[in-house]
């Protein structure tokens, strides 16, 4: 485990740290958000469950 702690807080896993914080943090962006309806036909899906649900 001290072996471990000496490798991540040494000056050349520096580089590495911040390539893997930096596909980390596109890799989040990325993925926020995607949704393939838009918010207009989606409001319409909860209204015609919510119609199918007062119906009954």
């Amino acid at each position: 485990m001290l072996n471990f702690k000496q490798i991540i807080m040494s000056k050349k896993f520096f580089p590495v740290y911040l390539l893997l914080t930096g596909a980390i943090l596109f890799f989040a962006f990325q993925s926020q958000g995607r949704t393939e309806d838009n918010p207009k036909s989606k409001n319409e899906k909860i209204l015609r469950n919510v119609g199918k649900i007062l119906e009954q």
